[in-house]
């Protein structure tokens, strides 16, 4: 019991080790700016359907289909964007962005935009926008069986 417990830990430990380390090298920055890309573009055609499969809440269950509201991406469009800045610690990453904005006002003319700091969490394999909850962060693991 007690040594399938053991193996059981370590084999835990080692998984998230190398997910980490996937996270942190060279290909998971690759990975990472490829997803980052991926969302600002659907934020620039509004496409909520791609945002909500990216969105870290999505993954721990806390954001539902229907609480995605094309309003809270629609008062400023984003036009265009570029990324200035990439840090990866462990499964967290911080990406800066220069944005290029339209607002309904403006008549079709686009300003330059506020600087973004955007967070993002490797979760399963995978980079989501946002950071985890309080709740995951420091979530018990699952107990291995006997």
């Amino acid at each position: 019991m007690v040594r399938r417990w053991v193996v059981w830990t370590a084999g835990v430990w080692l998984a998230v080790v190398t997910s980490v380390g996937v996270a942190a090298g060279a290909e998971g920055e690759a990975a990472l700016r490829e997803r980052v890309k991926a969302y600002w573009d659907a934020r620039k055609i509004n496409d909520l359907q791609t945002l909500y499969s990216m969105e870290t809440a999505t993954v721990e269950g806390r954001l539902r289909p229907d609480q995605m509201s094309r309003t809270q991406f629609s008062t400023l469009r984003i036009v265009g964007y570029s990324i200035t800045d990439v840090r990866i610690t462990g499964d967290k990453a911080e990406i800066k962005l220069d944005t290029e904005v339209m607002h309904p006002a403006m008549q079709g003319k686009a300003l330059v935009g506020p600087s973004i700091v955007d967070y993002w969490t490797y979760v399963d394999g995978n980079w989501y926008h946002g950071e985890r909850s309080k709740s995951a962060k420091g979530g018990a693991s699952p107990s291995p069986r006997p």
